[in-house]
C-alpha cells in the first residue's frame, strides 16, 4: 500500500500506551556507570547496587544528598562494552546509567518534504555517518548507529535544529505502534552508508521483525508512556 495515501487528516491514534524507544547513548564504549537511588530509606535497592558492584570486582563511590533524599553510586573508572552489557543484561531493573562522551545521532522530522528529508540526509553524508531512516506517520525517523564523540555530536544537532525544533535526541521510538496501520510506513526503510555497516544492517532486520531481546543485548532501550515526554523517562 503506498504511503502517501495517509492524509494528515487520516491519522488516528492507537489505544497503546506503552511503546519502545532505543537510546542515544552506546553499549560499545567505554564509560562509568552509575545507579540513582531516589529513596534513601530503600535499603534494599541499595543493598542490590552493592551487591552487584561487589560481584564483579567494580571500584564504586557513593553519594548521598539529603536535601532531596536521593543517593549516587557511581563506577570509579570507565568499564569496557563486555562489563556494561553484561550490568544491562542482568541488572536492567536496578536502572543502570552510563557516563560516556560517546553518542549515537538520531534524529526525526515531522514532514515527507523531500528538501527537509536531504538536509538531514546531508548532515550524515558530511560525517561520514550511516544511517536508516524510515517512514513515521507524520515524517522521517533517522538513526545512525556508529558511535561518535559528544562534541561532534552536539555540533551536529545545530545543524539538524532548525528541520525539528522541538525533538529531543536522547531516544527514538522504534515500535510502529503509536497510529493506526503505522507498520505500513514504518517497515519502508532504506540505508545510506560509503561501506557496509553491519550493525545498521542488523538493527534495520531486528527493527522490522520487533526483535527486542537482540537489540535490547546490544543497545540501552527504555518502555514508556507514549503521553509521556521520553526524555523524562529516562532521566
Amino acid at each position: 500500500m503506498d504511503s502517501h495515501i495517509f492524509l494528515r487528516n487520516e491519522i488516528r491514534r492507537t489505544k497503546e500506551h506503552m511503546t519502545c524507544g532505543i537510546t542515544n547513548i552506546p553499549l560499545t564504549k567505554p564509560a562509568k556507570v552509575y545507579f540513582v537511588n531516589k529513596d534513601l530509606t530503600n535499603f534494599n535497592y541499595n543493598h542490590n547496587v552493592y551487591n552487584m558492584f561487589e560481584s564483579m570486582n567494580i571500584p564504586f563511590t557513593r553519594e548521598d544528598n539529603h536535601y532531596n533524599s536521593t543517593c549516587i553510586f557511581t563506577s570509579v573508572n570507565e568499564l569496557e562494552s563486555k562489563q556494561i552489557k553484561m550490568i544491562f543484561r542482568n541488572f536492567r531493573t536496578l536502572y543502570p546509567k552510563l557516563l560516556t562522551q560517546w553518542r549515537y545521532l538520531f534524529w526525526e522530522i515531522d514532514t515527507i518534504d523531500r528538501v527537509t528529508e536531504l538536509k538531514v540526509l546531508n548532515v550524515y553524508f558530511n560525517l561520514g555517518l550511516p544511517v536508516y531512516y524510515h517512514r513515521s506517520m507524520n515524517g522521517f525517523h533517522f538513526l545512525s548507529v556508529k558511535p561518535i564523540l559528544e562534541t561532534v555530536w552536539q555540533e551536529a544537532i545545530k545543524q539538524l535544529r532548525e528541520t525539528n525544533e522541538s525533538y529531543p535526541p536522547i531516544t527514538l521510538r522504534i515500535n510502529p505502534n503509536k497510529y493506526v496501520d503505522e507498520e505500513i510506513v514504518f517497515y519502508n526503510g532504506t540505508i545510506q552508508y560509503f561501506a557496509k555497516h553491519s550493525d545498521t544492517i542488523q538493527l534495520k532486520k531486528w527493527i522490522e521483525n520487533k526483535d527486542w531481546i537482540k537489540i535490547g543485548q546490544q543497545y540501552q532501550i527504555v518502555w514508556y508512556d507514549m503521553n509521556k515526554v521520553a526524555k523524562e523517562i529516562i532521566q
